[in-house]
């Protein structure tokens, strides 16, 4: 598509999540696939409810497609074995965008490791 382009950005550690980012992600965390635009150039990622801990998420790319963003992203199971949280977990990524985005509508495209 001509009107593609990708965007630059970091996934951010957890405790390099700003306070108001990692606030707004608490409301989110129970989204299924789901990604929301914080400040213009942070976008929080959410997978939804996971049965155990050790789930996490990694965004792979973030296209801008005219108006609309979309965030390419994996879910990353725990390892065969790996001992875990019993516990219902919920991933989450936050990413730190290069350039600001306003309050674009962002589409999560999730694919499984």
């Amino acid at each position: 598509m001509d009107n593609e382009k990708s965007l630059p950005f970091t996934q951010l550690k957890p405790d390099q999540i700003p306070e108001n980012v990692k606030r707004e992600g608490e409301q989110w965390r129970a989204h299924e696939a789901t990604a929301k635009v914080v400040s213009g150039d942070h976008i929080i990622v959410s997978i939804g409810e996971r049965p155990t801990g050790g789930y996490d998420v990694r965004v792979n790319r973030i296209i801008k497609q005219g108006s609309r963003i979309i965030v390419n992203a994996t879910e990353i199971p725990p390892k065969e074995g790996m001992m875990v949280t019993q516990a219902f977990s919920y991933p989450q990524a936050v990413v730190k965008l290069q350039e600001n985005i306003g309050s674009a509508e962002v589409e999560v495209r999730l694919s499984k490791s």
